[in-house]
């Protein structure tokens, strides 16, 4: 038991002094005044750069880092494009995790969810009408950090897991997955997707 609580004491020390950050994380752009930030297709500056972002922009989403840990994984103009680390500085982390406000989405068949956490949610399929839901705060799985779990009523549930996303349809990715489990009208239906802490 003893040399257990070791390793795990171990392993706690040497995530804090790595610096190790959480993603999916909101960034601000941190260059000087009339200067810009590379964004690479690859995450090294010989990359062929495939745009840019301005001095004092903000709410930029991070949602990987490189082995390491030297260049984010952001979505840029329709892909996902890598930024230097040193050039990003992270917002506060939120008040609950994975994020206090959540855009999720999926496809075949498309629907959109927007959870403002321990508030409310809205789930948005094509033809149908909005439907409002209530949402409780993320809670981890009872026997470890992660998965969350959405608790959005009697009738809806979404499981959140930090892991790259793809929506399929795009050639961006997420730093969240999601189950959205409906239960409504008696059915049982399970829909994936991907989200993003985006505001």
């Amino acid at each position: 038991m003893k040399q257990v609580l070791c390793s795990v004491f171990v392993w706690m020390l040497a995530t804090v002094s790595s610096g190790a950050q959480t993603f999916p994380a909101l960034h601000d752009v941190a260059v000087s005044a009339g200067s810009s930030l590379n964004v690479r297709a690859q995450p090294t500056v010989a990359s062929t750069r495939v745009g840019s972002l301005a001095h004092g922009q903000t709410g930029i989403e991070v949602t990987a880092a490189d082995p390491t840990g030297n260049w984010g994984r952001i979505n840029h103009e329709g892909m996902a494009a890598w930024a230097s680390l040193a050039y990003l500085q992270a917002q506060p982390a939120p008040t609950v995790p994975p994020g206090d406000r959540l855009t999720c989405t999926g496809t075949e068949p498309f629907w959109a969810l927007e959870i403002v956490q321990g508030q409310s949610a809205v789930l948005k399929r094509p033809g149908e009408a909005d439907l409002p839901l209530a949402a409780a705060t993320a809670q981890p799985a009872s026997n470890r950090f992660e998965p969350f779990l959405v608790d959005l009523g009697a009738s809806h549930a979404a499981i959140l897991h930090r892991e790259t996303c793809s929506d399929g349809m795009s050639d961006q990715l997420f730093g969240l997955s999601v189950d959205l489990l409906d239960l409504a009208a008696g059915g049982k239906t399970l829909f994936t997707g991907c989200c993003s802490v985006t505001p």
